[in-house]
């Protein structure tokens, strides 16, 4: 019998008061990050354009911190 390739990974989160876990595509993710971007252009107060930016950045570093492929099937994923 040949090995079941799994391409699923199995990840331990733990989320504070007021957190959410949202689970998406890289691409949807960049895209989301990107609209966010755009968005910023469109006022005229630092605080609302640095809301947005900063929102982008975030989406963008969780997208690349837990960006899971198949090359590297054996890591685990624990986060904190």
């Amino acid at each position: 019998m040949t090995k079941k390739n799994n391409n699923k990974k199995k990840v331990n989160v733990k989320l504070s008061a007021g957190q959410t876990l949202v689970v998406l595509n890289y691409e949807d993710a960049k895209h989301i990050a990107d609209t966010y971007d755009f968005l910023s252009t469109e006022f005229q107060s630092h605080d609302d354009i640095s809301y947005f930016l900063n929102l982008a950045a975030d989406i963008r570093n969780q997208s690349v911190d837990n960006y899971f492929s198949n090359d590297n099937l054996e890591e685990e994923y624990y986060y904190d």
